[in-house]
């Protein structure tokens, strides 16, 4: 099965992605991944490292405010639309997955005019608009939270919880000291200034090198496009801007982390079970985030826009020094992120391209059998025979074995007008895809017909008007 992976710009729909493939490989699940990401964004060598093969596509986001970029916005959205239509034409993927993403928008619109499904993961409280869109042509939505269930349309909605690495959990403390020449005698703060760095996390952190270094050590990710900006010159702040090789060992070294309200790094703070000081992006879907973690006493949150460097490092000290905090906090967070999302949402995804495996095939070089696809009996009995076919028997697919066997039916040039059908009364086996016998398929086929039923020696014409 291919499957089509989605999402970038950011790494907050890239993380949990990475977690379905590698329960899907760790299963041995025989499927062929394929990525399709932004061209700018921080996720290509990430996906590149975890051995997926990544494609860049146009990406087009939609503003939610004036700017001239309106102007030529339905333009990059045509190129955006037509760069996607080449690859699903290239790659036939048999279901798309994404956890949003404007990249993802246009893949998932046309997947569903091209018949390829389409599964869409809201890990936020708040759906973003890129997610919004998606749900309606998307054939499911998992969510992570039951509060955020209502948001979508129930028919095709279920509560999963949120996917993870599990690979984050395997980190060495005696590897990660040395890997970021830190001493295992201190305690070691974790800074996360996310993908694409968040300025104010930097800035702060960094401002408070001084202090936070007097008894601790500090290991600073600031985020690719950020690393510049933070310039401190200490033997115990190490400073990275992006880890794609190694993240499980950060997280092993942490005591505490200090990160955004992004819903991937919570759940991966959960697996590996570390306190987390969180620091909602303002006027986001993060604030929202933040709430469900402050309800839950599972995280510190602290608002951006009423804290200073000193308020923080008062928190921050709190924190380090309280060792039954910490343990609190990542029992709640435990309990707020269930383990069993990957496992959830990896099976449904499987599920979901299977099912259509099995109810039709696009390949048109494939042979069709009764019930196999789309279209009336008559249009997959012509097809295979041609219209002069008469009465001949047709093979079970699945089986080979002959229908007569089975049970028969014959035909003539008054098809549309009767038909008369042979089913031995002892054998009521299905024929083809959709498993139904052969009488219902017949009955679906003509409904509003007369057929006459044979079973045994008796005769049993009747008009089909209700299945």
């Amino acid at each position: 099965m291919k499957i089509l992976l989605s999402g970038g710009g950011t790494l907050g729909p890239v993380t949990p992605l990475l977690g379905l493939a590698e329960y899907w490989r760790g299963r041995n699940d025989n499927v062929d991944l394929v990525w399709a990401g932004t061209t700018k964004g921080p996720e290509g060598p990430l996906i590149v490292a975890n051995d997926i093969r990544f494609i860049s596509i146009a990406s087009v986001k939609i503003p939610r405010y004036a700017t001239p970029y309106w102007i030529v916005m339905p333009f990059l959205g045509l190129y955006a639309f037509i760069e996607s239509w080449n690859l699903l034409r290239v790659e036939r993927p048999d279901v798309i997955v994404t956890a949003g993403g404007y990249v993802s928008v246009p893949l998932v619109v046309l997947g569903r005019v091209m018949g390829i499904p389409s599964w869409v993961h809201q890990q936020d409280v708040l759906p973003g608009l890129a997610n919004k869109i998606m749900s309606k042509f998307a054939r499911r939505v998992s969510v992570t939270f039951d509060s955020s269930k209502d948001l979508f349309p129930s028919s095709k909605t279920e509560v999963t919880g949120n996917a993870v690495r599990a690979c984050v959990a395997a980190g060495d403390r005696d590897s990660g000291f040395r890997k970021f020449n830190l001493s295992p005698d201190r305690k070691t703060i974790l800074v996360l200034g996310g993908g694409g760095g968040s300025s104010w996390i930097n800035e702060s952190v960094s401002a408070l090198a001084g202090n936070l270094t007097e008894n601790w050590q500090v290991l600073h990710i600031t985020g690719s496009d950020k690393y510049e900006s933070v310039e401190v010159e200490n033997p115990h702040y190490t400073v990275e801007p992006v880890i794609h090789d190694g993240m499980d060992d950060a997280y092993a070294i942490a005591d505490v982390v200090i990160c955004r309200a992004g819903l991937g790094t919570m759940t991966e703070l959960a697996l590996v079970g570390k306190p987390a000081i969180v620091i909602p992006m303002p006027d986001s879907h993060q604030e929202m985030n933040a709430f469900q973690l402050f309800e839950h006493q599972a995280a510190i949150v602290v608002d951006q826009t009423e804290t200073t460097p000193q308020i923080l490092f008062n928190t921050i000290k709190h924190i380090m020094d309280d060792e039954n905090s910490q343990m609190r906090l990542v029992a709640n967070l435990k309990l707020t992120f269930p383990k069993d999302g990957t496992k959830k949402i990896a099976d449904g995804v499987l599920s979901l391209g299977n099912a259509l495996a099995n109810s039709w095939k696009r390949d048109s070089k494939k042979k069709k059998v009764v019930g196999e696809g789309r279209g009336s009996l008559k249009d997959h009995v012509d097809q295979m025979f041609g219209e002069d076919h008469g009465a001949e028997e047709l093979e079970d697919a699945d089986t080979g074995v002959a229908a007569g066997e089975h049970g028969s039916y014959s035909t003539d040039k008054t098809y549309e007008q009767e038909v008369s059908l042979e089913v031995p009364v002892e054998d009521d086996e299905p024929v083809g895809a959709v498993g139904m016998s052969i009488k219902e398929q017949v009955a679906r086929a003509l409904k509003g017909k007369t057929i006459t039923i044979e079973e045994g020696d008796e005769e049993s014409p009747f008009e089909v008007k209700d299945l």
